[in-house]
């Protein structure tokens, strides 16, 4: 049986930090996510740079770090009262929380509120990549794919733990 209200409590919480991971980044150096603009987006511009490369590899590794040690501390929580499955299935619903949110509030939002104008990669004005609702989609329908190996492998240890 799911735990509605640690779901909900847990999955808000680790949303809080993943949306802090990425907005604030976004907003101060947003190259950083160039991988994550559409193609045509990413053709109008020159690539990352040595430094862009090296400062996102560094943002990174805290990125995971935190994320994981959230959803480590969520099963923890949750413990085995509900089997391994259950576990597993928590973790994967606070997962796909995440990624909804990421879908809706900062994919699809993000993208509407930005001007093709004047966008926030410098010589991307009018690409048709910010409309791109579909290739946004497509992201969250790979996460939901993700989610099921970030669930299981964090359900492993945890359930060795708990």
């Amino acid at each position: 049986m799911i735990d509605v209200r640690l779901l909900l409590l847990d999955g808000s919480i680790l949303t809080a930090v993943f949306a802090a991971f990425v907005v604030g980044p976004m907003l101060w150096k947003p190259r950083m996510w160039l991988h994550d603009f559409p193609a045509d987006i990413q053709a109008r511009v020159p690539p990352k740079t040595e430094e862009e490369r090296r400062l996102t590899k560094r943002f990174a590794v805290p990125f995971f770090v935190v994320l994981l040690a959230g959803f480590a501390i969520t099963g923890l929580r949750y413990g085995d009262a509900n089997g391994f499955w259950g576990l597993a299935l928590h973790l994967y619903l606070i997962w796909q929380m995440i990624n909804l949110f990421d879908l809706v509030v900062l994919d699809w939002g993000g993208m509407h509120l930005i001007d093709p104008r004047r966008p926030p990669l410098a010589g991307t004005e009018g690409a048709k990549g910010y409309r791109d609702y579909g290739f946004h989609f497509v992201g969250f329908l790979k996460g939901s794919v993700m989610g099921v190996a970030l669930a299981l492998a964090v359900a492993v240890p945890v359930w060795f733990l708990a």
